[in-house]
């Protein structure tokens, strides 16, 4: 009761053996009775005990162990680097020697985690499925035909609309990922805010003429062919007929 955090689950898991059932008995007795109902005990092969995670939503990818054993410390560094900076900034700003070292090499709003409504600019697939990330691009999914069809004016207004919907409405903000230091930074100039949703109104449309081009394709090439029920192969560099006849020649 005295940890500082709002359990939610615990998730244990075993080999399925004797002895780790024993200790799964062990460590319900402990726990007691509050936490008891939120203690989820998983036992089997490896492969079946992610698949079971997989279940709860948890990302298995981000477990610090490898299938082979090996402890995974790419994170575990990144977040000391992102502490070292933190630190850092503070011992320049609060000594003094913070009048004579600038700290402007140090962002002042060095974040490390993006929260539930913030927009995250960096490449990879990952975080698209970011949550500030899936309702941004859904406010741009909603104004892309119209932001289409609009002059350029029109198009300036209906970006600084998604971006008063992410920062006034939800209450995120634009981040941008700082490569040097290992976290992310909040994006304070509006202009540089705007470009970036443009660009993104940009890309939806492209996303959209490239759907539309290819069902154009398929309506128009896959539905029509092969109507006679006639297989076709190559011959010499040639498409031709391949009939379920005999050859009379």
């Amino acid at each position: 009761e005295s940890i500082p955090l709002r359990v939610v689950a615990f998730h244990a898991c075993f080999p399925d053996t004797p002895t780790y059932h024993f200790i799964r008995s062990v460590i319900t007795v402990i726990v007691g009775s509050h936490n008891r109902a939120r203690m989820n005990f998983h036992t089997g092969e490896r492969t079946e005990i992610l698949y079971k995670l997989l279940g709860f939503g948890i990302p298995v990818d981000l477990l610090p162990l490898t299938e082979t054993g090996n402890v995974k410390l790419k994170n575990h560094q990144a977040w000391i680097k992102v502490r070292k900076v933190k630190e850092q900034r503070h011992y320049v700003l609060t000594t003094a020697a913070a009048n004579s070292l600038s700290s402007s090499s140090f962002d002042d709003d060095t974040i490390e985690c993006p929260g539930l409504n913030d927009v995250a600019f960096r490449f990879g697939t990952k975080y698209m499925s970011h949550p500030g990330n899936v309702m941004f691009w859904s406010l741009i999914e909603s104004k892309s035909e119209q932001h289409s069809r609009a002059s350029q004016e029109e198009k300036k207004e209906i970006t600084w609309w998604v971006i008063r919907q992410v920062k006034q409405v939800k209450h995120g903000r634009f981040l941008s990922w700082n490569a040097k230091y290992g976290s992310w930074s909040v994006i304070t100039d509006d202009a540089q805010t705007r470009t970036k949703v443009a660009v993104c109104f940009r890309d939806q449309k492209r996303r959209v003429q490239a759907n539309s081009n290819f069902q154009v394709t398929e309506s128009s090439t896959y539905e029509f062919e092969r109507q006679d029920g006639n297989k076709r192969k190559r011959l010499n560099g040639k498409e031709v007929d391949e009939c379920n006849c005999f050859n009379m020649s």
